[in-house]
């Protein structure tokens, strides 16, 4: 059943691909895709929203399921994390611009490996409440990175080009965060097929936090490339 509609969407895709490369005014410049700099920029925004989405679930299911806790406590897990991200996401902007990318953009993408990491490494002898700790820091990593990712994303395009690279952006996020969910709950339901209980979503769980830091290690390589080696900062609306 899932077989068929992804082959349709390829091919949608190939023909959307091959139009705009035709087109005299194509919805999306797809040449842009010849930057390996906003390549990686953008690639680095899928895996940010795939682990995002991935924590999203496998820590509120774990809580329930190895706990036992009821719904409310399991989401409230996440919500230290929630809050410290938007009072972190503003000042990530300010940041920026003051001293550039590379502390928002690596020290984010550090903080996202180390506690990603750190869950795959502990899990199934993790606790609740370091889950929600760990969680914490992720969350502190993704807001100072998210904002800053995107913007140096989209600098390393000419400025023709800026609103294909913000569609493609905002297209993506969506797209990753769903296929984060999607992979990780198969990989905990399998886990859980092959050893009914607590047991299998440990296990599961384990699986799919060490898929996350890979991912997190990815993310972390792709920032690098992005950066290009170059400090960027941002005067009157302009990355350098």
């Amino acid at each position: 059943m899932v077989t068929v509609p992804l082959l349709i969407s390829a091919v949608l895709l190939a023909l959307f691909y091959r139009r705009s490369l035709t087109s005299p005014t194509p919805v999306i410049n797809v040449k842009i895709f010849r930057s390996g700099r906003f390549n990686s920029g953008a690639a680095a925004m899928v895996f940010i929203y795939f682990t995002v989405l991935g924590l999203g679930f496998l820590i509120p299911n774990y809580a329930q399921l190895v706990f036992g806790a009821d719904a409310f406590t399991a989401g409230c897990l996440l919500l230290p994390g929630c809050i410290l991200g938007i009072l972190v996401t503003p000042s990530a902007g300010r940041v920026l611009d003051r001293c550039g990318a590379a502390l928002p953009v690596l020290g984010g993408s550090i903080l996202m490996l180390s506690s990603v990491s750190a869950m795959a490494w502990l899990t199934p002898d993790i606790s609740n409440t370091l889950f929600a700790v760990l969680y914490t820091f992720f969350a502190f990593g993704q807001a100072a990175s998210i904002p800053t990712v995107t913007l140096c994303a989209i600098r390393c395009l000419s400025a023709d080009d800026s609103a294909s690279g913000n569609a493609v952006i905002n297209t993506l996020q969506p797209l990753s965060g769903a296929l984060g969910t999607s992979i990780c709950a198969s990989i905990v339901a399998a886990a859980q097929n092959a050893s009914a209980g607590a047991a299998g979503t440990q296990t599961g769980t384990a699986h799919a936090l060490v898929l996350l830091a890979f991912l997190t290690c990815a993310i972390l390589a792709c920032s690098l490339y992005m950066l290009g080696g170059r400090q960027h900062k941002v005067l009157n609306g302009e990355a350098y």
